[in-house]
């Protein structure tokens, strides 16, 4: 069964993207966060999905593809 996320996928490195400052704020806000594409693997792994890949789009987000 595919499993769909619409994220703002974090970048490795250490260049700027507006998804790093995304994450400080749902850290600040409300105790969240966004995560790089390995984080968004190993959370995918826990709940028993396998990450298939991901799909930029013409928005800063992402599609991020898991399959059980």
């Amino acid at each position: 069964m595919p499993v769909l996320l619409l994220e703002a996928v974090m970048p490795e490195g250490p260049q700027r993207h507006w998804s790093k400052t995304l994450d400080v704020l749902m850290l600040a806000v409300t105790g969240g966060r966004e995560r790089a594409l390995a984080q968004y693997r190993d959370l995918l792994s826990a709940a028993g999905v396998d990450l298939v890949g991901t799909t930029p789009t013409a928005t800063p987000f992402s599609i991020v593809e898991g399959r059980t």
